[in-house]
């Protein structure tokens, strides 16, 4: 959630076209199981998650046109997302 208000301060002050999407995204294929093991790690847990379909080829968005309209990367890695997701109230 942090990297994607920071994009859309960046887009604030960028000039674009009414109507261009951006893809808020790391660019990196994350399996939701690698992201469940993460949450699980920073909560002290270990048990066996799987997803059904996750064996398939994985989809990867570009920030490129984001970046290079605003100037914005991602600043946020798993571990952070892991952790603010263990945490959240």
């Amino acid at each position: 959630i942090r990297d994607a208000i920071q994009a859309y301060v960046a887009l604030l002050g960028s000039d674009y076209e009414t109507g261009t999407a951006f893809n808020f995204c790391s660019g990196a294929a994350t399996p939701a199981s690698e992201l469940a093991d993460a949450v699980l790690g920073v909560l002290g847990e270990s048990r066996e998650v799987r997803f059904e379909g996750e064996a398939g080829a994985p989809l990867v968005g570009s920030h490129s046109r984001l970046k290079s309209v605003s100037g914005w990367a991602p600043q946020f890695g798993l571990a952070d997302i892991a952790k603010a997701l263990a945490t959240a109230p």
